[in-house]
Formats: structure tokens, C-alpha cells, sequence
């Protein structure tokens, strides 16, 4: 199989707003780590356990593009077996470090998202959190979760949402300032596309890349107006448990509102066998 040209060297410090995190930053990066682990769960009982009969092994986990693999980790306290791909040396090479620093029981495999070297039918969870649109070749991505995938298997996906409403009134700040000769802000703007994503994430867009292989099961949005100047600076003027609470709130709002939400978390099922208009050769 030829395997898509991908960037093999991604660094945590290439896609992290710099600090010091304001409190609508530091909200939604926990919750995305929160809300990923709710959709997954607790692992189910292994057989055998309670009913005499030898116990098998935990259900497996794949965690794609983990990173440092502290998702993975906290899932395999879940009762998970935990595994993580990860294409990237310097990213592997802290992940194993925490792995030794935190007693992580975690599988790590250097390994790209469009390839996964493990047999059809292996896995009963697979995760990937925050990295879609940074893979070559998405698509491919997907078959490769619905092949790996147990037919009762599922899958759970976390990606940026670039129709969010925070994109969208920035676009519409930033076409106002543009056309009236108001000064930019330094950096790039946080509705802006950065360079090593390969496409615009948002809820029609994924649905588009899955639906072939994977079968929707649910999707939820987690916060609202992430990054917005007036927003951000309001919430750093109040007290703090009344500015929590406020982000508490909002985020179940997006919670029903997926499609204007900062993040989409979905869940999906696989459809084993060819997609629609193709045939087994």
C-alpha cells in the first residue's frame, strides 16, 4: 500500500495558543480532555470476570496521534488496554517519559494515521482527539478506523470546528476592521486555517469524510466563543467561580448546539464490508 506524504516531526508547541492561558483557554482544553473521556467511558467488564470462567483480556483502546499519551493513560485507568500511535519521534520520545513518570500503562507504536498496522477487527474503542485535520489523507484515515474497528466497536472523534460562532464573528470583526483601516492584531487570527491543518474542520466536513465507513452515532459541541477578545477579557474581569460557572454554562449550551461549538466531539459506529458504490474485489 503507498502511504500518503505526512509530516512526520509535528511538535506540541506548533498548534498551542502561547501562554499565559486566559480562563476561556484553560476551560476548553480541559473539557475537550473531559468530554473525550465521557464518550469513550469505562471499559466494559471483561468476560469472564464474575462468572467463574477465566478472565480475558481488558477491551483494547487505540489512541491515534496520542501525543504525550496522558489521554491514553487516563483511559487505561478506565480499565481500558490502552494503546497509542504516534508518528511523530519528539512526541513519542515524551510520551515514553511520561509514561515512566506517571506508571501509564500504555502500548506506544510510531505509526501514521492513514496505515495502522494491526489486523481488521482488533479494536473495541479508537480515539482521536484534536488531530483529523492534520492528517494527509483523512479518508483513509477513516477506513482504517472502520477496518480495525470490532463490529460493535466505536469510535470517538474531537475536532476544532472552524464554523464555529467564535470563527464566525471573528471573520466578521476582521472584514469590518479590514475594510474601515483599523489595525490588525499580531499573530495569526484564531479563525484563520493554521498551515499545517490540510482542511477546514467543522460538522458538514466530517460528516462528509466518515459517513462511508463510519455510521453516526452522536455528536455534541463543547464551549462557546473561544477566544473572542471582548468574551476572553470579560471573564478575566470577574471573580473567579463566577466566571466557571458562566463557562460551565455556555458549554451546555453548545453542548446542544454542535454545529456553532468551538469542538465537536462525535461518536461513531463502523460499517464493515465496502462503502456505497464500490464492491469487494
Amino acid at each position: 500500500m503507498t502511504l500518503p506524504a505526512v509530516d512526520l516531526d509535528y511538535d506540541l508547541s506548533e498548534d498551542i495558543v502561547p501562554g499565559p492561558w486566559r480562563r476561556d483557554s484553560l476551560f476548553i482544553f480541559a473539557r475537550i480532555e473531559e468530554a473525550v473521556r465521557q464518550a469513550v467511558g469505562r471499559a466494559p467488564a471483561a468476560p469472564g470476570v464474575g462468572d467463574g470462567r477465566r478472565p480475558q483480556s481488558p477491551p483494547r483502546l487505540l489512541d491515534v496521534a496520542c501525543g504525550t499519551a496522558d489521554q491514553a493513560g487516563s483511559l487505561s485507568r478506565a480499565g481500558w488496554q490502552a494503546w497509542g500511535i504516534e508518528p511523530s519521534p519528539a512526541m513519542l520520545g515524551l510520551a515514553r517519559l511520561r509514561r515512566q513518570e506517571r506508571g501509564q500503562g500504555v502500548f506506544l507504536v510510531r505509526a501514521i494515521a492513514e496505515g495502522l498496522p494491526f489486523a481488521d477487527d482488533t479494536f473495541d474503542c479508537v480515539v482521536c482527539q484534536g488531530s483529523l485535520d492534520h492528517f494527509a489523507e483523512p479518508e483513509r484515515f477513516m477506513a482504517e478506523v472502520a477496518r480495525i474497528l470490532k463490529p460493535s466497536g466505536r469510535a470517538v472523534i474531537a475536532l476544532a470546528n472552524f464554523e464555529s460562532l467564535s470563527c464566525r464573528l471573528g471573520r466578521l470583526v476582521h472584514g469590518f476592521r479590514r475594510r474601515f483601516g483599523i489595525p490588525e492584531l499580531p499573530g495569526r487570527p484564531y479563525f484563520q486555517i493554521p498551515d499545517n491543518h490540510t482542511f477546514k474542520g467543522d460538522a458538514a466536513v466530517l460528516r462528509r469524510m466518515a459517513s462511508p465507513r463510519l455510521r453516526l452515532e452522536r455528536m455534541h459541541g463543547v464551549s462557546l466563543l473561544w477566544l473572542v477578545r471582548r468574551w476572553s477579557l470579560f471573564l478575566e474581569s470577574l471573580p473567579g467561580p463566577i466566571a466557571w460557572a458562566l463557562l460551565r454554562t455556555v458549554d451546555r449550551l453548545a453542548y446542544r448546539l454542535p454545529s456553532l461549538s468551538d469542538t465537536l466531539i462525535s461518536v461513531w459506529r463502523p460499517r464493515k464490508g465496502p462503502p456505497p458504490g464500490e464492491s469487494l474485489p
